[in-house]
C-alpha cells in the first residue's frame, strides 16, 4: 500500500490502479503453483493476457526510472549548466509520444508554456557560448572548481 500511495504522486491515478490490479492476477497464478488450486485454460489465459497489459504499463514505469537514473548520474559527472539544456529535448519528444500513443494534444495555454520554457533554454545555452565557457578537466569534480571563463584580454588592454 505504501507503494501504491508513493506512485500516486508521479504517476496518473488509472496507470497506478492498472499496476495495483495485478495482485488478483498473481494471487490466481500463485495459487495453482503453491497451493495446488486447479485452474483451467480459459483462468490461465486470461491471467497472462491482463500480466501483458500490465506489462506495458510496467514498462512505461521502468523507462522513466532508468532515464532518471542516467539523468542523475549524468548531472554527478558533468557540470549542470552545460548538461541541462540536453533536456529540454523531452519537451518535443512528450508532446510527440503523447499524441501518437494517447492521441492526447496539448492545450493552448500548454502550447505557450511549452513555447516560452523553449525560448528560455535555447538563450541559455546562447548565453553559455558567448561567455566562452570551457570545462578545465575530465575528471568530476565539484561545479565551483571545474568551469572558468577565458579571460577577455581586449578589455584589459
Amino acid at each position: 500500500m505504501y507503494l501504491y500511495f508513493i506512485s500516486l504522486g508521479s504517476l496518473p491515478l488509472s496507470e497506478v490502479v492498472s499496476i495495483f490490479f495485478v495482485s488478483p492476477l498473481l494471487i490466481t497464478l500463485l495459487s495453482s503453483l503453491i497451493l495446488k488450486e486447479k485452474i483451467g485454460i480459459h483462468r490461465i489465459s486470461s491471467v497472462l493476457l491482463a500480466l501483458i497489459g500490465v506489462i506495458f504499463i510496467i514498462i512505461c514505469a521502468f523507462a522513466v526510472l532508468m532515464l532518471s537514473i542516467t539523468s542523475s548520474h549524468a548531472y554527478r559527472t558533468v557540470e549542470a549548466s552545460l548538461l541541462a539544456p540536453f533536456e529540454y529535448v523531452a519537451i518535443p519528444l512528450s508532446v510527440f509520444w503523447g499524441i501518437a500513443i494517447f492521441g492526447d494534444w496539448p492545450s493552448n495555454l500548454s502550447w505557450i508554456g511549452m513555447g516560452l520554457i523553449l525560448i528560455g533554454g535555447v538563450y541559455a545555452i546562447y548565453r553559455e557560448r558567448v561567455k566562452e565557457i570551457e570545462i578545465m578537466s575530465k575528471v568530476p569534480m565539484p561545479a565551483s572548481a571545474a568551469m572558468y571563463q577565458k579571460p577577455n584580454l581586449e578589455k584589459n588592454e
